[in-house]
Protein backbone atom coordinates (compact mmCIF):
# COMPACT_ATOMS: atom_id res chain seq x y z
CA UNK A 1 0.00 0.00 0.00
CA UNK A 2 1.41 3.21 -0.75
CA UNK A 3 0.97 5.09 2.50
CA UNK A 4 1.27 8.45 0.79
CA UNK A 5 -2.35 8.53 0.15
CA UNK A 6 -3.21 8.59 4.03
CA UNK A 7 -0.98 11.91 4.13
CA UNK A 8 -4.17 13.98 2.94
CA UNK A 9 -6.54 12.40 5.89
CA UNK A 10 -3.77 12.42 8.01
CA UNK A 11 -3.48 16.26 7.95
CA UNK A 12 -7.76 16.63 7.77
CA UNK A 13 -7.35 14.58 11.41
CA UNK A 14 -5.05 16.99 12.55
CA UNK A 15 -6.65 20.12 11.18
CA UNK A 16 -9.49 19.16 12.93
CA UNK A 17 -8.29 18.80 16.03
CA UNK A 18 -8.08 22.53 16.09
CA UNK A 19 -11.06 23.94 14.12
CA UNK A 20 -14.39 22.09 15.42
CA UNK A 21 -16.16 22.08 12.30
CA UNK A 22 -16.13 23.11 8.63
CA UNK A 23 -16.46 26.39 7.30
CA UNK A 24 -17.35 28.00 4.52
CA UNK A 25 -16.03 30.74 2.97
CA UNK A 26 -17.43 32.85 0.01
CA UNK A 27 -15.19 34.91 -2.10
CA UNK A 28 -16.07 37.68 -4.05
CA UNK A 29 -15.29 35.98 -7.47
CA UNK A 30 -18.55 34.38 -6.85
CA UNK A 31 -16.69 30.53 -5.57
CA UNK A 32 -17.74 29.24 -2.28
CA UNK A 33 -14.48 27.61 -0.63
CA UNK A 34 -15.21 24.64 2.26
CA UNK A 35 -12.78 23.64 4.54
CA UNK A 36 -11.24 23.98 7.77
CA UNK A 37 -8.91 26.87 8.93
CA UNK A 38 -5.60 25.85 9.65
CA UNK A 39 -3.97 28.74 10.74
CA UNK A 40 -5.42 32.21 11.06
CA UNK A 41 -3.49 35.73 10.52
CA UNK A 42 -5.38 38.96 11.63
CA UNK A 43 -3.14 40.86 9.53
CA UNK A 44 -2.95 38.68 5.82
CA UNK A 45 -6.04 35.92 5.76
CA UNK A 46 -6.63 32.34 6.67
CA UNK A 47 -4.73 29.26 5.86
CA UNK A 48 -7.89 26.49 4.90
CA UNK A 49 -7.54 23.23 4.24
CA UNK A 50 -10.33 22.42 1.68
CA UNK A 51 -12.61 19.94 1.74
CA UNK A 52 -12.77 17.34 -1.44
CA UNK A 53 -9.65 17.42 -2.63
CA UNK A 54 -7.57 18.15 0.53
CA UNK A 55 -5.30 20.84 -1.22
CA UNK A 56 -4.09 23.70 0.69
CA UNK A 57 -5.40 27.56 0.06
CA UNK A 58 -4.37 30.80 1.09
CA UNK A 59 -7.18 33.08 1.00
CA UNK A 60 -6.28 36.90 2.39
CA UNK A 61 -8.93 38.88 3.32
CA UNK A 62 -9.40 41.26 0.40
CA UNK A 63 -10.23 38.17 -1.77
CA UNK A 64 -13.04 36.98 1.08
CA UNK A 65 -16.89 38.39 0.94
CA UNK A 66 -16.93 41.16 3.80
CA UNK A 67 -19.63 39.64 5.96
CA UNK A 68 -17.05 36.32 6.00
CA UNK A 69 -14.30 38.46 6.97
CA UNK A 70 -16.42 39.91 9.89
CA UNK A 71 -17.69 36.70 11.04
CA UNK A 72 -13.89 34.50 11.10
CA UNK A 73 -11.98 38.18 12.73
CA UNK A 74 -15.21 38.19 15.14
CA UNK A 75 -15.07 34.24 16.02
CA UNK A 76 -11.35 34.81 17.44
CA UNK A 77 -11.84 37.83 19.24
CA UNK A 78 -11.41 40.61 16.64
CA UNK A 79 -13.74 43.27 15.97
CA UNK A 80 -13.96 45.81 13.33
CA UNK A 81 -11.51 48.38 13.77
CA UNK A 82 -14.04 51.39 13.22
CA UNK A 83 -16.66 51.75 15.94
CA UNK A 84 -20.19 50.52 15.49
CA UNK A 85 -23.25 51.85 17.83
CA UNK A 86 -24.10 49.12 20.61
CA UNK A 87 -27.61 47.83 19.94
CA UNK A 88 -29.66 46.19 22.64
CA UNK A 89 -33.36 45.26 23.47
CA UNK A 90 -35.68 47.92 24.26
CA UNK A 91 -39.51 48.92 24.72
CA UNK A 92 -41.05 51.48 22.93
CA UNK A 93 -44.04 53.12 25.04
CA UNK A 94 -46.53 55.66 23.17
CA UNK A 95 -48.56 56.90 26.03
CA UNK A 96 -52.10 58.39 25.61
CA UNK A 97 -50.87 62.06 24.80
CA UNK A 98 -48.75 61.17 22.25
CA UNK A 99 -45.59 61.25 23.74
CA UNK A 100 -43.21 58.51 23.07
CA UNK A 101 -40.53 57.15 25.17
CA UNK A 102 -37.96 54.23 24.71
CA UNK A 103 -36.45 52.19 27.70
CA UNK A 104 -35.91 49.26 30.14
CA UNK A 105 -39.03 47.92 32.16
CA UNK A 106 -37.95 46.90 35.22
CA UNK A 107 -40.55 46.91 37.85
CA UNK A 108 -43.97 46.32 36.95
CA UNK A 109 -47.11 45.59 38.75
CA UNK A 110 -51.40 45.32 38.00
CA UNK A 111 -51.77 49.71 38.12
CA UNK A 112 -47.84 50.64 36.90
CA UNK A 113 -44.58 49.72 35.92
CA UNK A 114 -40.90 51.48 35.76
CA UNK A 115 -39.53 52.32 32.68
CA UNK A 116 -35.81 53.51 32.90
CA UNK A 117 -33.75 55.11 30.41
CA UNK A 118 -30.24 56.83 30.09
CA UNK A 119 -31.98 59.49 31.90
CA UNK A 120 -33.70 57.77 34.88
CA UNK A 121 -36.64 55.79 35.63
CA UNK A 122 -39.98 57.10 35.59
CA UNK A 123 -43.09 55.17 37.04
CA UNK A 124 -45.73 55.26 34.48
CA UNK A 125 -49.82 53.75 34.74
CA UNK A 126 -50.74 51.03 32.38
CA UNK A 127 -54.06 53.28 31.67
CA UNK A 128 -51.74 55.51 30.17
CA UNK A 129 -50.18 53.47 27.63
CA UNK A 130 -51.61 53.36 23.82
CA UNK A 131 -49.21 50.96 22.23
CA UNK A 132 -46.29 49.02 23.36
CA UNK A 133 -43.92 47.21 21.39
CA UNK A 134 -40.57 45.78 21.55
CA UNK A 135 -37.50 47.16 19.60
CA UNK A 136 -33.73 47.06 19.41
CA UNK A 137 -32.40 50.39 20.13
CA UNK A 138 -28.75 52.10 20.30
CA UNK A 139 -27.28 51.38 23.80
CA UNK A 140 -27.37 55.10 24.91
CA UNK A 141 -30.83 55.25 24.70
CA UNK A 142 -31.02 52.94 27.65
CA UNK A 143 -27.75 53.08 29.45
CA UNK A 144 -25.55 55.36 30.70
CA UNK A 145 -22.01 55.09 28.54
CA UNK A 146 -19.80 54.06 32.29
CA UNK A 147 -22.36 51.94 32.92
CA UNK A 148 -22.42 50.07 30.26
CA UNK A 149 -19.03 49.82 30.16
CA UNK A 150 -18.49 48.77 33.58
CA UNK A 151 -20.91 45.85 32.64
CA UNK A 152 -18.29 44.91 29.96
CA UNK A 153 -15.71 44.43 32.98
CA UNK A 154 -17.77 42.17 34.69
CA UNK A 155 -17.07 39.63 32.74
CA UNK A 156 -12.95 39.73 33.87
CA UNK A 157 -10.20 42.30 33.52
CA UNK A 158 -8.54 42.85 30.18
CA UNK A 159 -5.34 40.74 30.04
CA UNK A 160 -4.24 40.94 26.30
CA UNK A 161 -3.57 43.56 23.92
CA UNK A 162 -6.36 42.84 22.03
CA UNK A 163 -8.80 42.66 24.87
CA UNK A 164 -7.29 46.27 25.49
CA UNK A 165 -8.03 47.16 21.97
CA UNK A 166 -11.55 45.31 21.70
CA UNK A 167 -12.42 47.46 24.87
CA UNK A 168 -11.05 50.69 23.34
CA UNK A 169 -13.39 50.23 20.16
CA UNK A 170 -16.46 49.74 23.02
CA UNK A 171 -15.07 52.90 24.81
CA UNK A 172 -15.09 54.89 21.36
CA UNK A 173 -19.04 53.52 20.52
CA UNK A 174 -19.37 55.04 23.63
CA UNK A 175 -18.02 58.09 23.17
CA UNK A 176 -15.66 57.52 26.41
CA UNK A 177 -12.21 59.23 25.11
CA UNK A 178 -10.65 58.95 28.38
CA UNK A 179 -11.48 54.98 28.47
CA UNK A 180 -10.11 55.03 24.89
CA UNK A 181 -7.12 56.46 25.43
CA UNK A 182 -6.57 54.34 28.22
CA UNK A 183 -7.27 51.07 26.54
CA UNK A 184 -4.57 51.75 23.88
CA UNK A 185 -1.96 53.05 25.68
CA UNK A 186 -2.09 49.05 26.96
CA UNK A 187 -2.38 48.03 24.26
CA UNK A 188 0.69 49.21 23.52
CA UNK A 189 2.20 48.71 26.39
CA UNK A 190 1.30 44.84 26.09
CA UNK A 191 2.37 44.62 22.31
CA UNK A 192 3.94 47.58 20.26
CA UNK A 193 3.60 45.94 17.11
CA UNK A 194 -0.09 45.04 17.18
CA UNK A 195 -1.99 47.39 15.07
CA UNK A 196 0.55 49.81 15.55
CA UNK A 197 -0.67 52.15 12.90
CA UNK A 198 -3.77 51.85 13.50
CA UNK A 199 -3.34 51.92 16.68
CA UNK A 200 -1.61 55.42 16.77
CA UNK A 201 -4.02 56.70 14.56
CA UNK A 202 -6.95 55.85 17.02
CA UNK A 203 -4.94 57.15 19.71
CA UNK A 204 -4.47 60.80 18.04
CA UNK A 205 -8.12 61.21 17.43
CA UNK A 206 -8.66 60.57 21.09
CA UNK A 207 -6.25 62.82 22.06
CA UNK A 208 -7.84 65.17 19.95
CA UNK A 209 -11.00 64.90 21.47
CA UNK A 210 -9.94 65.30 24.90
CA UNK A 211 -7.55 68.22 24.27
CA UNK A 212 -10.97 70.11 23.05
CA UNK A 213 -13.25 68.73 25.38
CA UNK A 214 -15.85 71.19 25.15
CA UNK A 215 -16.31 70.79 21.29
CA UNK A 216 -15.76 67.52 21.30
CA UNK A 217 -18.93 67.36 23.45
CA UNK A 218 -20.68 69.14 20.85
CA UNK A 219 -20.19 66.25 18.66
CA UNK A 220 -20.87 63.73 21.01
CA UNK A 221 -24.27 65.21 21.76
CA UNK A 222 -25.18 65.29 18.05
CA UNK A 223 -24.59 61.43 17.90
CA UNK A 224 -26.55 61.11 21.01
CA UNK A 225 -29.25 63.16 18.63
CA UNK A 226 -28.84 60.83 15.83
CA UNK A 227 -28.78 57.69 17.72
CA UNK A 228 -32.71 58.74 19.91
CA UNK A 229 -33.57 59.32 15.84
CA UNK A 230 -33.70 63.19 16.08
CA UNK A 231 -31.56 63.15 13.32
CA UNK A 232 -32.60 66.56 11.37
CA UNK A 233 -31.76 68.31 14.97
CA UNK A 234 -28.57 66.60 15.17
CA UNK A 235 -26.89 67.54 11.69
CA UNK A 236 -28.65 71.08 12.47
CA UNK A 237 -26.25 71.44 15.73
CA UNK A 238 -23.01 69.79 13.37
CA UNK A 239 -24.03 72.16 10.58
CA UNK A 240 -24.08 75.13 13.23
CA UNK A 241 -21.00 74.31 14.58
CA UNK A 242 -18.92 74.30 11.16
CA UNK A 243 -20.92 77.78 10.52
CA UNK A 244 -19.13 79.20 13.44
CA UNK A 245 -16.07 77.56 14.25
CA UNK A 246 -14.13 76.98 10.76
CA UNK A 247 -10.92 76.82 12.35
CA UNK A 248 -11.90 74.02 14.47
CA UNK A 249 -9.37 71.32 14.98
CA UNK A 250 -11.94 68.92 14.89
CA UNK A 251 -13.93 70.14 11.82
CA UNK A 252 -12.86 67.10 9.84
CA UNK A 253 -14.51 65.18 12.79
CA UNK A 254 -17.67 66.94 12.68
CA UNK A 255 -17.32 66.41 8.59
CA UNK A 256 -16.99 62.93 8.98
CA UNK A 257 -19.82 62.42 11.85
CA UNK A 258 -22.18 64.77 9.50
CA UNK A 259 -21.90 62.24 6.66
CA UNK A 260 -22.48 59.14 8.87
CA UNK A 261 -25.62 60.94 10.67
CA UNK A 262 -27.06 61.61 7.05
CA UNK A 263 -26.41 58.03 5.73
CA UNK A 264 -27.96 56.45 9.02
CA UNK A 265 -30.80 59.10 8.16
CA UNK A 266 -31.12 57.63 5.03
CA UNK A 267 -31.36 53.96 6.47
CA UNK A 268 -34.01 54.47 8.94
CA UNK A 269 -36.35 56.08 6.85
CA UNK A 270 -35.78 53.18 4.46
CA UNK A 271 -36.75 50.94 7.17
CA UNK A 272 -39.79 53.25 8.13
CA UNK A 273 -41.46 53.03 4.93
CA UNK A 274 -41.32 49.75 4.57
CA UNK A 275 -43.03 49.40 8.31
CA UNK A 276 -45.22 51.92 8.50
CA UNK A 277 -46.68 52.20 4.01
CA UNK A 278 -49.22 49.54 4.23
CA UNK A 279 -50.40 50.05 7.97
CA UNK A 280 -51.39 53.88 7.05
CA UNK A 281 -52.98 52.49 3.51
CA UNK A 282 -54.78 49.97 5.33
CA UNK A 283 -56.32 52.53 7.76
CA UNK A 284 -57.34 55.22 5.53
CA UNK A 285 -59.06 51.96 3.65
CA UNK A 286 -60.58 51.43 7.42
CA UNK A 287 -61.66 55.00 7.36
CA UNK A 288 -63.09 54.49 4.18
CA UNK A 289 -65.17 51.66 4.84
CA UNK A 290 -66.98 52.41 8.14
CA UNK A 291 -68.34 55.62 6.68
CA UNK A 292 -71.66 54.80 5.41
CA UNK A 293 -71.66 58.64 3.70
CA UNK A 294 -69.59 57.35 1.22
CA UNK A 295 -70.67 55.75 -1.74
CA UNK A 296 -68.30 52.77 -3.06
CA UNK A 297 -67.40 55.06 -6.63
CA UNK A 298 -66.26 57.68 -4.25
CA UNK A 299 -64.30 55.22 -2.32
CA UNK A 300 -62.87 53.83 -5.10
CA UNK A 301 -61.60 57.06 -6.19
CA UNK A 302 -59.94 58.30 -3.13
CA UNK A 303 -57.72 55.06 -3.04
CA UNK A 304 -56.53 55.67 -6.71
CA UNK A 305 -56.18 59.43 -6.41
CA UNK A 306 -55.77 60.53 -2.50
CA UNK A 307 -54.63 57.49 -0.93
CA UNK A 308 -50.79 57.15 -1.66
CA UNK A 309 -50.79 60.99 -1.19
CA UNK A 310 -51.94 61.36 1.73
CA UNK A 311 -49.99 58.52 3.53
CA UNK A 312 -46.60 59.98 2.72
CA UNK A 313 -48.04 63.32 3.92
CA UNK A 314 -48.65 61.77 7.01
CA UNK A 315 -45.23 59.58 7.02
CA UNK A 316 -43.60 62.79 6.34
CA UNK A 317 -45.08 64.15 9.15
CA UNK A 318 -44.05 61.62 11.72
CA UNK A 319 -40.75 60.94 10.27
CA UNK A 320 -39.94 64.03 10.21
CA UNK A 321 -38.99 64.22 6.74
CA UNK A 322 -40.22 66.36 3.36
CA UNK A 323 -43.04 64.44 1.55
CA UNK A 324 -40.16 64.99 -1.46
CA UNK A 325 -38.11 62.02 0.74
CA UNK A 326 -40.72 59.83 1.16
CA UNK A 327 -41.66 59.54 -2.08
CA UNK A 328 -38.11 58.83 -3.58
CA UNK A 329 -38.31 55.90 -1.15
CA UNK A 330 -41.59 54.65 -2.65
CA UNK A 331 -40.68 55.02 -6.00
CA UNK A 332 -37.55 53.95 -6.07
CA UNK A 333 -37.03 49.96 -7.30
CA UNK A 334 -34.57 48.76 -4.61
CA UNK A 335 -36.68 50.10 -1.54
CA UNK A 336 -36.88 47.57 1.45
CA UNK A 337 -39.97 44.91 0.46
CA UNK A 338 -41.41 43.51 3.92
CA UNK A 339 -43.62 40.78 3.88
CA UNK A 340 -46.16 39.78 1.07
CA UNK A 341 -49.55 41.32 1.56
CA UNK A 342 -52.66 39.65 0.23
CA UNK A 343 -55.61 40.93 -0.20
CA UNK A 344 -59.75 39.92 -1.40
CA UNK A 345 -62.19 41.80 -3.55
CA UNK A 346 -64.38 39.16 -1.35
CA UNK A 347 -67.62 39.33 -2.68
CA UNK A 348 -67.15 42.48 -4.25
CA UNK A 349 -64.97 41.00 -7.05
CA UNK A 350 -68.64 41.02 -9.09
CA UNK A 351 -68.33 45.06 -9.27
CA UNK A 352 -65.06 45.06 -11.65
CA UNK A 353 -67.11 42.77 -14.30
CA UNK A 354 -66.28 39.73 -15.40
CA UNK A 355 -63.68 40.10 -17.41
CA UNK A 356 -61.47 42.13 -15.02
CA UNK A 357 -62.54 40.33 -12.10
CA UNK A 358 -60.78 37.19 -13.75
CA UNK A 359 -57.90 38.52 -15.79
CA UNK A 360 -54.28 37.50 -14.48
CA UNK A 361 -55.20 34.02 -14.02
CA UNK A 362 -53.82 32.18 -16.94
CA UNK A 363 -50.93 34.01 -16.26
CA UNK A 364 -50.18 32.23 -13.32
CA UNK A 365 -49.44 29.23 -15.16
CA UNK A 366 -52.36 27.22 -13.73
CA UNK A 367 -54.60 24.96 -16.01
CA UNK A 368 -57.29 25.13 -13.27
CA UNK A 369 -56.78 29.27 -12.93
CA UNK A 370 -57.75 29.38 -16.90
CA UNK A 371 -61.11 28.35 -15.95
CA UNK A 372 -61.12 30.77 -13.00
CA UNK A 373 -61.53 29.04 -10.23
CA UNK A 374 -59.87 26.58 -7.66
CA UNK A 375 -60.05 22.81 -7.94
CA UNK A 376 -63.09 21.50 -8.56
CA UNK A 377 -64.89 25.01 -9.52
CA UNK A 378 -62.49 25.16 -11.66
CA UNK A 379 -62.59 21.96 -13.37
CA UNK A 380 -66.34 22.21 -13.87
CA UNK A 381 -65.97 25.97 -15.13
CA UNK A 382 -63.83 24.01 -18.36
CA UNK A 383 -67.05 22.63 -19.92
CA UNK A 384 -68.70 19.33 -19.52
CA UNK A 385 -68.82 18.76 -15.98
CA UNK A 386 -67.76 15.17 -14.35
CA UNK A 387 -70.76 12.09 -15.09
CA UNK A 388 -72.24 13.67 -18.32
CA UNK A 389 -74.11 15.81 -16.36
CA UNK A 390 -74.96 19.71 -18.07
CA UNK A 391 -72.11 22.53 -18.18
CA UNK A 392 -72.80 25.41 -15.58
CA UNK A 393 -73.73 27.78 -18.28
CA UNK A 394 -76.03 25.02 -19.70
CA UNK A 395 -77.65 24.81 -16.37
CA UNK A 396 -77.96 28.18 -15.41
CA UNK A 397 -79.23 29.49 -18.84
CA UNK A 398 -82.26 26.99 -17.83
CA UNK A 399 -82.59 28.40 -14.41
CA UNK A 400 -82.21 31.95 -16.06
CA UNK A 401 -84.87 31.07 -18.75
CA UNK A 402 -87.84 31.48 -15.95
CA UNK A 403 -86.95 34.97 -15.73
CA UNK A 404 -88.19 36.18 -18.87
CA UNK A 405 -86.92 39.98 -18.62
CA UNK A 406 -83.83 39.13 -17.82
CA UNK A 407 -83.58 36.35 -20.07
CA UNK A 408 -84.13 38.48 -23.04
CA UNK A 409 -81.34 40.93 -21.89
CA UNK A 410 -78.96 37.98 -22.22
CA UNK A 411 -80.03 36.54 -25.47
CA UNK A 412 -79.03 40.47 -26.36
CA UNK A 413 -75.89 39.98 -24.75
CA UNK A 414 -75.28 36.31 -25.53
CA UNK A 415 -71.67 35.28 -24.84
CA UNK A 416 -69.28 36.02 -28.03
CA UNK A 417 -66.23 33.85 -26.70
CA UNK A 418 -65.37 30.80 -24.61
CA UNK A 419 -64.14 32.88 -22.13
CA UNK A 420 -66.77 35.09 -22.09
CA UNK A 421 -69.20 32.23 -21.55
CA UNK A 422 -67.09 31.03 -18.17
CA UNK A 423 -67.07 34.20 -17.07
CA UNK A 424 -71.01 35.38 -17.49
CA UNK A 425 -72.16 37.95 -14.35
CA UNK A 426 -75.98 37.33 -14.08
CA UNK A 427 -77.95 40.02 -12.32
CA UNK A 428 -79.14 39.32 -9.63
CA UNK A 429 -79.55 40.91 -5.96
CA UNK A 430 -77.45 42.74 -4.46
CA UNK A 431 -76.45 45.36 -6.24
CA UNK A 432 -72.94 47.29 -6.20
CA UNK A 433 -74.38 49.80 -4.04
CA UNK A 434 -76.53 47.28 -1.39
CA UNK A 435 -73.37 45.13 -1.02
CA UNK A 436 -71.19 47.84 -0.54
CA UNK A 437 -73.80 49.17 2.19
CA UNK A 438 -74.43 46.06 3.95
CA UNK A 439 -72.42 47.05 7.62
CA UNK A 440 -71.65 43.03 8.16
CA UNK A 441 -69.16 43.43 5.89
CA UNK A 442 -67.37 46.29 7.00
CA UNK A 443 -64.03 44.51 6.80
CA UNK A 444 -64.36 42.81 3.80
CA UNK A 445 -64.96 46.38 2.26
CA UNK A 446 -61.60 47.73 3.54
CA UNK A 447 -60.12 44.28 1.88
CA UNK A 448 -61.90 45.17 -1.33
CA UNK A 449 -60.44 48.97 -0.83
CA UNK A 450 -56.68 47.78 -0.60
CA UNK A 451 -56.93 44.98 -3.14
CA UNK A 452 -57.92 47.98 -5.80
CA UNK A 453 -55.68 49.98 -4.52
CA UNK A 454 -52.61 47.43 -4.84
CA UNK A 455 -53.24 46.63 -8.18
CA UNK A 456 -53.45 50.45 -9.11
CA UNK A 457 -50.20 51.94 -7.08
CA UNK A 458 -47.26 52.54 -10.07
CA UNK A 459 -44.80 51.43 -7.33
CA UNK A 460 -46.50 48.67 -5.42
CA UNK A 461 -44.84 45.40 -6.69
CA UNK A 462 -47.49 43.10 -7.73
CA UNK A 463 -46.60 39.25 -7.09
CA UNK A 464 -50.04 37.54 -8.73
CA UNK A 465 -53.29 37.37 -9.12
CA UNK A 466 -55.09 34.07 -7.94
CA UNK A 467 -59.36 32.72 -7.53
CA UNK A 468 -60.38 32.11 -4.54
CA UNK A 469 -63.42 29.89 -4.33
CA UNK A 470 -66.44 31.46 -3.81
CA UNK A 471 -67.66 30.42 -0.05
CA UNK A 472 -71.41 30.28 -0.47
CA UNK A 473 -71.97 28.65 -3.79
CA UNK A 474 -68.32 26.49 -2.82
CA UNK A 475 -66.99 27.41 -6.32
CA UNK A 476 -70.24 25.96 -8.03
CA UNK A 477 -72.04 29.34 -9.31
CA UNK A 478 -75.71 28.29 -8.24
CA UNK A 479 -77.28 27.76 -5.13
CA UNK A 480 -80.15 25.19 -4.61
CA UNK A 481 -82.93 26.83 -2.46
CA UNK A 482 -86.36 24.85 -1.18
CA UNK A 483 -89.69 26.74 -1.64
CA UNK A 484 -92.68 25.40 -0.14
CA UNK A 485 -94.23 26.44 -3.87
CA UNK A 486 -92.22 24.65 -6.21
CA UNK A 487 -89.67 22.43 -3.70
CA UNK A 488 -85.99 23.12 -4.24
CA UNK A 489 -84.95 25.21 -6.91
CA UNK A 490 -81.59 26.55 -8.09
CA UNK A 491 -80.74 30.48 -9.45
CA UNK A 492 -77.34 32.13 -9.68
CA UNK A 493 -75.39 32.26 -6.80
CA UNK A 494 -76.37 35.64 -5.38
CA UNK A 495 -72.79 36.09 -3.91
CA UNK A 496 -70.15 35.75 -6.75
CA UNK A 497 -73.04 36.19 -9.37
CA UNK A 498 -71.66 32.71 -11.59
CA UNK A 499 -68.60 34.09 -11.10
CA UNK A 500 -67.42 31.03 -8.84
CA UNK A 501 -64.67 32.62 -7.46
CA UNK A 502 -63.33 35.90 -5.74
CA UNK A 503 -60.15 37.75 -6.78
CA UNK A 504 -57.43 37.60 -4.86
CA UNK A 505 -54.23 40.14 -5.29
CA UNK A 506 -50.39 39.48 -3.32
CA UNK A 507 -48.12 42.09 -3.30
CA UNK A 508 -44.88 43.80 -1.72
Amino acid sequence: MNHLLWVPVLLWFLAADTEDAAEVIRLKVGVEVVGRITDFDEARGVSMLRAGDHSFLEITWDQMHPEDVRRIRADRGYLPDESEPIYVEATRVLLTTGVEMVGRIVESNEETFVLRDAKGARTLRHAQVREREKMQVNALLVFDGEELYAEQLYSGEPQTALDHYNLALLSESLFLWNRVKEHLDQALALDPSFKEEIIGAKLKRAELRLSVEAEAQVLSEANQLANARHFLEALKKIEGFIDQNPQSPLLAEFAKDQKKIEQMRGKWLKEQVAVNFFALIERFAGRLALDTQVAIQEARKQMDQEATRLVMESLGKKLDAMVEEIEKIWASPDRIFGSAHTFSYGAGSFTLGAEKALEGFEKEGDEKNKAGGEGAAGEKAAGKEKGGEESLKERLEKLIAERKKQQEQREKQGPKSKKAQQATIYDVPPTQEEWWTSFSTTNERKAYLMAFWAERDEHVKKIGVSPRTCVRCSGEGILTISTQEKGEVQQPCDRCKGLRVDRVVKVH
